[in-house]
């Protein structure tokens, strides 16, 4: 009985994942980072999609990502009204967020959870793409 339990709870959980990452099957891992910038430690992952003129983005697909050679999608979310996203129940370990959105260049950030570290969000900060920068964050 606790077999079928635990399966059943396995499939449920694949299918909530594979419908968020449907809901954004735009999403896809692109890297343009001209620097290897070392991992941010937060304990969560949360935080605002800006447009060029710092506006908020609605409707934008992020995605968490596996931090490995195959950068296996772990799940996908699209931003609210006011350009917020979030990712819950992510275990510790490092990962990336994806953020494209059309006619800007991806940001691409190595982010670490870790448990017991001051919560910041991230503030995503989208460009067009060009030559000489991209995308970019910071904490608030």
């Amino acid at each position: 009985m606790k077999v079928l339990q635990i399966s059943l709870l396995l499939a449920l959980a694949l299918a909530l994942s594979a419908r968020r990452v449907r809901a954004c099957s735009d999403i896809h891992y692109e890297d343009r980072n001209q620097i290897a910038i070392p991992p941010t430690a937060l304990p969560s992952i949360h935080g605002i999609a800006l447009d060029p003129k710092e506006a908020p983005m609605s409707n934008v697909c992020v995605g968490l990502f596996t931090d490995d050679p195959a950068h296996r999608i772990i799940t996908a979310v699209r931003t609210d009204k006011s350009g917020t996203f979030s990712f819950s129940g992510i275990r510790p370990g490092t990962y990336r967020v994806v953020v494209n959105a059309a006619g800007l260049c991806p940001a691409n950030i190595l982010i670490r959870i870790v448990h017991r570290r001051k919560d910041h969000s991230l503030l995503i900060h989208m460009r067009p793409q060009s030559l000489d920068s991209c995308s970019s964050f910071d904490l608030k």
